[in-house]
């Protein structure tokens, strides 16, 4: 439906990204202002658990996982 989205599954997270957030800012800014605090929202709170972006998908989600440790 083109709104942001956040998946969760145990331990684990995706976030929808706009397609073309460049686009997206000239056509609706207020629309791109909501999907840059709805991202920047889960991120913070992936990250503030420990979970770090390990992978992008090709439709557009971040997976966010548990940070592995060397």
């Amino acid at each position: 439906d083109g709104s942001p989205m956040l998946a969760r599954q145990d331990r684990e997270r995706w976030c929808r990204v706009p397609r073309d957030i460049v686009a997206l800012r000239r056509s609706d800014p207020d629309q791109a202002s909501a999907w840059r605090l709805a991202v920047r929202a889960a991120f913070a709170e992936a990250f503030g658990e420990g979970l770090q972006a390990t992978s992008m998908s090709r439709d557009g989600w971040y997976r966010l996982t548990v940070k592995s440790t060397p």
